[in-house]
């Protein structure tokens, strides 16, 4: 498992390395004042980098704790493989949907699907009720810091 993450955090580092490199390609408008339209993606990329190297750095404190505790590894979910692919589904018929749907509904009904599919059976109906509440204002700031301050124009649809 700790070779795993090794490899896992190095290939998070060089995808986000990757990313940052062609985020230079991003077009921006001389009109817009402020951070602009590279701000948002180079500031996640370097948060990611970050957690990346946190995450490599966490599997050498993990090695020297499992020389001495002989670390048991827990058997993966049967049910694991399954539901990676029906989110890679979901995340398919949201990027579909976008255009029709619009940012805002398509990302808060986007984000509630993939709760539902990881939660289910572990919350109450009114959990749930709040959960899509939540989900969906957090859909709509998302759009607002996208729109008004990054001046990133994200797909409306026809509702």
């Amino acid at each position: 498992m700790i070779k795993k993450d090794r490899l896992t955090s190095l290939v998070i580092l060089l995808v986000c390395a990757f990313f940052y490199y062609e985020s230079f390609g991003i077009r921006t408008s001389n009109l817009s004042a402020g951070l602009g339209a590279t701000f948002f993606p180079r500031f996640l990329l370097g948060f990611i980098a970050l957690l990346a190297v946190l995450m490599f750095l966490n599997t050498f404190t993990r090695a020297a704790k499992a020389k001495d505790l002989k670390e048991q590894e827990e058997k993966p979910d049967e049910k694991s493989p399954l539901i990676v692919w029906i989110i890679f589904g979901v995340f398919a018929v949201y990027i579909l949907s976008l255009n029709v749907l619009g940012f805002i509904l398509g990302s808060a009904l986007f984000m509630f699907s993939i709760y539902l599919i990881l939660t289910w059976k572990k919350r109450t109906t009114k959990q749930h009720v709040l959960s899509f509440g939540g989900m969906f204002v957090a859909a709509f700031v998302l759009f607002f810091i996208f729109e008004k301050l990054l001046q990133v124009y994200l797909p409306r649809g026809i509702f």
